[in-house]
């Protein structure tokens, strides 16, 4: 039960904001993993798509801090990678 406990709490502390509503009834680690999987299993290839769109209209708008535009790159790519039925990212021709 411990574990569990200790499971539950990193998973809730490593969620964004925007996941908690998913996890509130949710009880256990389990039950919480579940619940965020459900949501997000139907994204796919329409999500992918969604986000490859946003990080080819990512754009540097002048006087924006560089490191903090590299960090939205990073996430936007990392989510696309996720995303990635074979793992593989971003494809080259892409």
């Amino acid at each position: 039960m411990a574990c569990d406990n200790a499971a539950f709490t990193i998973l809730t502390l490593n969620v964004k904001d925007s996941q908690i509503t998913h996890i509130l009834e949710c009880s256990t680690a389990k039950e919480a993993w579940e619940a965020i999987r459900t949501v997000h299993q139907g994204i796919g290839a329409t999500g992918r798509m969604v986000l490859m769109q946003r990080l080819w209209a990512l754009r540097l708008v002048e006087g924006e801090d560089m490191a903090e535009h590299l960090n939205r790159f990073r996430e936007l790519a990392n989510q696309v990678e996720s995303l990635s039925g074979n793992g593989k990212g971003i494809d080259q021709k892409e």
